[in-house]
């Protein structure tokens, strides 16, 4: 083979190799009976050393045809991980507590490096601070797992920059209102957030003076939050360290929290559910995983993209030799009739076949990652990676396709996502055959429960508009838009609507995934980001009288509507010029009454 050819081949398999070899990372480090990597490397025991790398000779030989036992004697475990992790920093076993995520508490004072809050995982309360133990037989991801699982069982975690700050506030004040009491994880690189902001935000998690504005519900509580910020900066390599931003933040916070399970929201999504019960779902409970549908657009995933993440799926060779085989037979999923297919194989075929790219909506979803590491790494790599870094939008879809590449189950929620909000009658009806059709169009993404009868979350916020200055741009728009400003006499009135009533929770419109009955506001309303959904009837072809219904028109019940209209009403007013940083007084007052209630 020439060289051209050979960087041709390179070019082709390198990542489909990385994942193979990360796949058998998994197989022998992560899961039961995990070999000892102490004893592969040079630095341990010879005798040792040569028995298990004598167990291994056999498949690594079947495995991977230029197999040289002598790389062996090159490298020292810390090295393998680094070369295998490239976006982790360098450590050894003595190093391992400087590269510990710099953690502040809830009462803003930061731990000495290396030291690391152990929560009780009944009350949710810290029991004391240790040091982590680096144990050199274990691998890093490993060990990140069992000290993770040492700090704290569930909890929250969020990724947040400074320009988010004030949906935090927002965010922080619905879970007072509902009175959670799960651990919350910030997870940032140290220049996202400054020392300003962190403050401000312990203010909004634990002040008493910090109250939700008064509202109709009767079981309001104001609960203050235990909310910890981890520095990670040091965790991830210096050359990496600018390959996280925007979408990709995300995979710090899911891969590098200091959870054994965690719960991530997005900053504007709002659960009305209690948090702990996305732990108790059926999904969670068989998987340890539970991911939620998207809007069912009609986006399409380019052919060579595709190509590409059929690359990374486990091969024949790797099944037999690592019981690494395809979770979801693409043949089965490709020819059977679609109502006989679970949500996964649904989705596969749709992806895969259909090439339809928005299947996953990432703003809430729960993972055992006692389980489940190693399939966020692989997802962390397919976003980063350049080859697969822009073939779909955001970071979504690369969560089950890390799932699908490490073989690990997983399962996402049944029931596609909807808009909520008042409905209106559509007049500009297309066709002979569109007897009716209403529609709902909000800012907002609408999760249903399995059985279509309860909100339980929404991502997007609980006001008609998220985005700052939407309404100061919208306001000097014409055109099209004027027939929408026309509502308001003032623009103080417009503005009033974007950022401060809460949105209607009457109905939730689910529309037929199979038709195109989402489209983006005409009017362009809070900068572009309004969708619609549809739901209509139309007389079947070739019949007198027979109508066929396509999409799902909820009404939700008074009770549930109370509960959601005071969230978003808290969610809306909630401001973050009402936050401040705690006097050194403050502090130690809260902080006694803390002990005393523990």
């Amino acid at each position: 083979m020439d060289e051209k050819s050979e960087r041709l081949y390179r070019r082709k398999y390198d990542m489909f190799q990385a994942f193979e070899r990360i796949r058998a990372y998994d197989r022998c480090f992560m899961q039961a009976n995990p070999v000892n990597i102490q004893e592969i490397f040079p630095k341990s025991d010879k005798m040792s050393k040569e028995r298990v790398q004598s167990k291994l000779i056999k498949t690594l030989n079947a495995t991977f045809p230029n197999y040289d036992p002598d790389n062996f004697k090159k490298y020292d475990q810390f090295e393998f991980e680094h070369k295998m992790f490239p976006f982790i920093n360098n450590f050894t076993t003595e190093t391992f507590h400087e590269m510990v995520p710099k953690i502040t508490s809830p009462f803003g004072k930061v731990l000495e490096q290396g030291f690391l809050p152990k929560f009780d995982h009944k009350t949710g309360k810290v029991q004391e601070y240790f040091k982590y133990e680096y144990d050199p037989s274990k691998t890093f991801w490993a060990n990140w797992r069992d000290m993770s699982a040492k700090v704290a069982g569930r909890g929250i975690v969020l990724s947040l920059g400074s320009n988010q700050f004030p949906l935090a506030v927002k965010f922080i004040a619905t879970l007072r209102f509902e009175g959670n009491t799960l651990p919350i994880q910030v997870v940032y690189r140290g220049d996202e957030l400054s020392q300003e902001l962190v403050d401000k935000l312990i203010y909004a998690a634990r002040s008493p003076d910090f109250k939700p504005v008064e509202n109709n519900y009767d079981n309001s509580t104001n609960v203050p939050q235990e909310i910890w910020f981890l520095d990670v900066s040091n965790t991830i390599h210096p050359k990496w360290r600018g390959d996280f931003g925007s979408y990709k933040s995300k995979w710090l916070v899911v891969l590098l929290n200091l959870l054994q399970e965690f719960l991530f929201l997005d900053i504007d999504a709002i659960s009305y559910e209690k948090i702990d019960n996305y732990f108790k779902t059926t999904e969670y409970q068989k998987t340890g995983t539970v991911f939620y549908r998207e809007r069912a657009l009609r986006d399409n995933v380019h052919e060579r993209c595709i190509a590409r993440y059929e690359t990374l799926l486990p091969r024949n060779l790797e099944s037999k030799n690592f019981q690494n085989s395809l979770l979801i037979d693409p043949d089965h999923a490709l020819n059977e009739c679609d109502n006989t297919l679970t949500t996964e194989e649904y989705i596969f075929k749709a992806f895969f076949h259909h090439r339809r790219q928005h299947q996953l909506e990432a703003g809430l979803f729960a993972v055992d990652k006692s389980k489940h590491t190693i399939p966020l790494v692989l997802a962390a790599m397919i976003h980063l990676a350049k080859n697969t870094a822009h073939c779909t939008h955001g970071d979504k879809e690369n969560f089950w396709l890390g799932f699908l590449a490490a073989g690990h189950t997983y399962a996402l929620q049944g029931v596609y996502s909807g808009a909520i909000g008042d409905y209106v009658k559509k007049t500009d009806l297309n066709g002979k055959r569109q007897e009716a059709a209403v529609e709902i169009c909000s800012g907002q993404i609408a999760h249903m429960s399995t059985d279509k009868k309860t909100l339980l979350w929404v991502n997007g916020g609980g006001t008609f508009c998220k985005h700052d200055n939407a309404a100061k741009d919208d306001w000097k728009k014409d055109g099209d838009f004027k027939k929408f400003k026309d509502q308001f006499k003032t623009f103080e009135e417009m503005e009033k609507y974007y950022y401060i009533t809460p949105i209607s929770s009457k109905y939730v419109i689910l529309p037929d995934p199979k038709s195109d009955d989402w489209h983006r506001a005409s009017a362009g309303a809070c900068g572009g980001y309004i969708w619609c959904a549809t739901h209509k009837t139309l007389l079947k072809p070739y019949s007198y009288n027979h109508r066929t219904t396509h999409g799902e028109l909820i009404t939700l019940d008074e009770e549930q509507r109370l509960h959601i209209d005071a969230v978003n009403t808290v969610w809306s007013h909630a401001n973050k010029d009402n936050t401040r940083s705690f006097t050194e007084e403050e502090i130690k007052e809260l902080e006694n009454s803390r002990h005393e209630q523990s």
